[in-house]
């Protein structure tokens, strides 16, 4: 865990093994957080279903507000797609 400096607001950040939304959860729990701040790709329809959504497991689950955001997928500060060969030049 480290904390970023800065008097504005504090942010912390842990990397975990295990299923990603119980994860989620359950170090929002363990930290008493007053907020889960994440992005998804808003997939809708069949892609959603068989792929399911981290996302709104947390939503649903989590012990504290969820902030999520669609990932932008156009413009200059767009996250590439996976497997894609695009790469972000700053």
């Amino acid at each position: 865990v480290e904390e970023t400096p800065g008097p504005d607001v504090p942010v912390e950040y842990e990397v975990v093994d295990g299923h990603a939304a119980a994860e989620i959860v359950r170090v929002a729990r363990e930290r008493d957080s007053a907020l889960i701040a994440m992005s998804t790709h808003g997939l809708t329809g069949l892609a959603h279903l068989f792929i399911g959504s981290v996302a709104d497991h947390v939503v649903r689950m989590a012990p504290c507000p969820t902030l999520v955001v669609k990932t932008l997928v156009h413009g200059p500060f767009a996250m590439p797609h996976a497997g894609s060969s695009t790469e972000y030049s700053g």
